[in-house]
């Protein structure tokens, strides 16, 4: 029992230093996220929670995708004993062979394994119309309405860059 007793009395002169040092850490990392927060407005916050979020997705969902190709979990367009033939095609050439077009075209071979990251490339793509999407009602309700315009027309030219309606000097 005086052992036991011991030990523990041991212990708690050995812990609760070390609870007191991470305690002022804590204490300290949050006086600087403070500090550095007060110069950063709600919209400024919003944005880059909503980033931070969308790129995690993103990230977790390319390695997820990476992991079902590498290991064979899902199929791929091209078996990999058949992929240095085609490495010194040009581009255009390998999706004819292939049988993959251009623009959205990649769509209808996406849930072959190594089409598959381009769900994910993306997904990250379109993490910014997200994140405006976010910055709509706080610029709303502060009736900050030039403000609102203007992520409205950025959305606009980044939907209208994705669907490939506007694709001057390539050929379809």
């Amino acid at each position: 029992m005086t052992q036991e007793s011991g030990i523990h009395a041991a212990w708690k002169q050995v812990s609760m230093p070390l609870r007191a040092r991470a305690r002022l850490r804590r204490q300290h990392r949050a006086r600087a996220r403070t500090q550095r927060l007060k110069y950063v407005t709600p919209e400024q916050l919003a944005y880059a929670d909503m980033l931070e979020t969308g790129l995690t997705i993103g990230r977790y969902f390319l390695l997820g995708t990476f992991i079902l190709y590498v290991f064979g979990i899902t199929a791929p367009k091209v078996p990999l004993s058949d992929l240095p033939a085609h490495w010194s095609l040009p581009a255009d050439e390998y999706s004819r062979i292939i049988g993959v077009g251009s623009g959205w075209d990649w769509i209808k071979v996406a849930l072959y394994g190594d089409y598959m990251n381009f769900i994910g490339i993306a997904f990250f793509a379109s993490v910014t119309v997200v994140c405006y999407l976010r910055l709509l009602p706080i610029s709303l309700r502060s009736k900050d309405y030039l403000f609102v315009a203007i992520l409205l027309l950025e959305m606009l030219v980044l939907l209208l860059a994705a669907s490939g309606l506007l694709a001057f000097g390539h050929s379809r």
